[in-house]
Order: C-alpha cells, then structure tokens, then sequence
C-alpha cells in the first residue's frame, strides 16, 4: 500500500523552564510530530507545561523507569517503564501502548510518547502502534473528524474504527522510513528491533527478510545522527 505524503515536522525547541522532574525541566524539549496525533520526544517534553499546552497534548506515554513529578490537570499519563537494553522485552508494552495511543488518535487527542532521548524506546513503542493500526493514520481531516464526533457525543462513544484487511497491513519497511523521517534520531537497538519484526509476523503471517531490513536500517542509519551530548 502506498503512504500517504505529509510535510516533515521540524524538531520543537523549546527554553528551559522549570517546573518539577527537577533535572529534565532544564533540558530543552526536543519532539517531533509525527502524525496528527502522536508526537515523540525526550523526558522534557513530557515535563514542559509550555510544549504541552501549545501542541495541545492529553496524553503522555512515559517510557522510563522514571514517573513523571509534576502532573498536569486535564493530561492522562501512563507509564511503561523499562531500561533502553537490547535485551529489554519491550514486546510485553505493545499492546497497552497501542491502546492507550489509539484512544488519543480516536478521540481527535494528541499524544505525547517520549523515553529519555527520544532515539530508541519512543521510537520503537511509536511504530509498534502503527504496525497494531494497520495503516499509517495520517490524515488531519480524519483527525478533526474523529475530534468532532467526539465532542458530539460528549466523550460517551469513541470514534468508529476501521478494520485494515490483512492484505493491505503496513509493513515494518514501510513504518521505519516513515518514522525515522519525521524522528531523524530514531535508532531502536538491535533487541528492539527484533521485537518490530516479531510483532510484523504475528500481524502478516511473514516478515520482511532479514536481509532487506539490515540494508534498510544501514541506508537509513547512514543520515547524519546528532552526538547525544548535542541533545542536551
């Protein structure tokens, strides 16, 4: 199935401002949208009152071990902490993720899915929900939809989701450029990736040869990767 195109979304960079979660609130935000309903960033996008309000995030999917001190009203927040190891099972927060991402997305919500960079677990745990979707939601006209029609209903029905045929199922080598375009940072370790491809075989009954999806990852990899000091 082809993507549908949209417009890459420039890092949000944000001042320091402190507020609570004491050392990340001085780190600048760095998150990207990338789809209408679902950014991924680092701690301190999940921590930055002034990001959060301006991009109108309700929901915030924490990653870490590290919960969140300075709760916003009006914010759902959900915590799947685990380490960034490559032999960390990270198959095992799929499917809550998913849900818990799918609920913003029907609900025309934004959502907020971040680690402590932004560059392995986030990444990862985002494009596990695409491939649980199906398909690639990224159509802002749906998005308003799905926001209007829950506010008709004044949040008693959720949106009317569509089963994806099993022929027209994303595919892994199709979320992972979709997403490393719009999350330039995003580098699942190796373990994390595995679990991707696992996740695509229960989906589709096959996955995408081992061979194709190194050269992808390499091909992909070989864009110029910021130093983790610069990030901070």
């Amino acid at each position: 199935m082809g993507l549908q195109q949209s417009q890459q979304t420039q890092p949000v960079i944000s001042h320091q401002v402190k507020h609570g979660d004491e050392l990340w609130s001085t780190v600048p935000v760095r998150a990207d949208k990338v789809l209408p309903h679902l950014f991924i960033g680092n701690y301190s996008s999940g921590c930055n009152k002034q990001f959060l309000r301006q991009n109108h995030v309700t929901y915030v999917l924490n990653m870490t071990p590290e919960a969140h001190t300075d709760r916003l009203r009006g914010i759902e927040y959900l915590n799947l902490g685990l380490q960034d190891f490559s032999t960390s099972d990270i198959s095992v927060h799929f499917e809550t993720a998913h849900q818990f991402l799918t609920k913003a997305r029907e609900e025309g919500a934004v959502a907020l899915v971040h680690c402590h960079m932004g560059i392995s677990r986030a990444p990862t745990v985002a494009m596990s929900h695409i491939l649980l979707s199906g398909k690639i939601y990224n159509s802002e006209e749906e998005h308003r939809l799905n926001a209007a029609t829950f506010k008709k209903s004044n949040g008693q029905i959720r949106a009317t989701t569509t089963t994806v045929p099993k022929t027209e199922q994303v595919l892994l080598k199709e979320v992972w450029p979709f997403v490393k375009e719009r999350r330039r940072i995003a580098a699942p370790n190796d373990g994390f990736f595995t679990h991707l491809q696992s996740l695509e075989m229960q989906l589709t009954g096959a996955s995408s040869s081992s061979t194709s999806l190194e050269e992808l990852k390499k091909s992909v990899y070989s864009t110029n990767l910021p130093a983790v000091a610069s990030l901070f």
